[in-house]
Formats: C-alpha cells, sequence, structure tokens
C-alpha cells in the first residue's frame, strides 16, 4: 500500500507475525509534510528528516538505486547486488520457488535492467505492466 507518510499501520501481514510499513510515495515532492503525533518530517531528495532537525528519519530511495549503490559501494558486480536484492529475501522468506528467481513454475514477476542497473521495465505475472519512455 502506498500512503502519502510513512508510518507503521496497525495492519498485520497475511499470516498476522508482524505490523505492515506503508510506503512513501515515491513521487512525493520534496518540502515538508506530516507524518504523525503532530510531527512533521521534510523531504530533501532521497532522504527524510524530522522537521526542524538533522535526524535522518529515513529514506525514499528507490530498490534499482540501493542495488546500483550496494554494488559501488562494496565492489560486487551487479548481478550479485541484484541476487542480494531478489533471490536471497525470497530465500530466507521461503518464497524461492515463486519469487527472486526466473525458472519454471516461478510467478514471473521481474524487472529488466540496462547495463548500468537503471530500470527499462517492469513485469508482473508475465505481463509488461511498464516501460521506460525513450
Amino acid at each position: 500500500m502506498v500512503s502519502p507518510r510513512p508510518y507503521p499501520s496497525t495492519e498485520s501481514a497475511p499470516d498476522g507475525t508482524f505490523p505492515a510499513m506503508k510506503i512513501l510515495d515515491p513521487k512525493l515532492k520534496d518540502g515538508v509534510h506530516e507524518w504523525r503525533d503532530g510531527k512533521r518530517f521534510v523531504k530533501d531528495g532521497d532522504k527524510l528528516y524530522l522537521e526542524g532537525t538533522d535526524t535522518l528519519a529515513g529514506s525514499v530511495v528507490t530498490l534499482d538505486k540501493c542495488v546500483r549503490n550496494f554494488s559501488r559501494f562494496t565492489g560486487c558486480s551487479l548481478g550479485e547486488a541484484i541476487k542480494c536484492a531478489t533471490f536471497n529475501p525470497a530465500r530466507c522468506l521461503g518464497l524461492a520457488h515463486r519469487k527472486g528467481t526466473l525458472r519454471a513454475g516461478a510467478d514471473a514477476d521481474l524487472v529488466v535492467l540496462d547495463r548500468k542497473g537503471k530500470v527499462l521495465s517492469t513485469w508482473v505475472k508475465g505481463k509488461e505492466v511498464w516501460k521506460k519512455e525513450n
């Protein structure tokens, strides 16, 4: 679920094991925004700060940028960084038979990246749902 405000939700995961975190709308403009408990946060690019402080309150960085950063910061290949963001989490969650892989029988949810790790298209259940405009 996408929310204009990042805050813990009272909603639970499907099995009720943990509260879900609402996701900040990536198109939210830079500036001051209401948060919770009367507090506000400042969005400045990829970063969120508590208003009036230099305290980092979160991030709105996209996953593709995280993958590129991880590759750059660690020196690993883009392929290794992608595996860290896809297959490894799926395996930890017991979903590697369906997610984080391109094998037969998997969900066919995928992102096509260029050689620099920039998103070219997004596919859900084997159907293209987004394509970068040239």
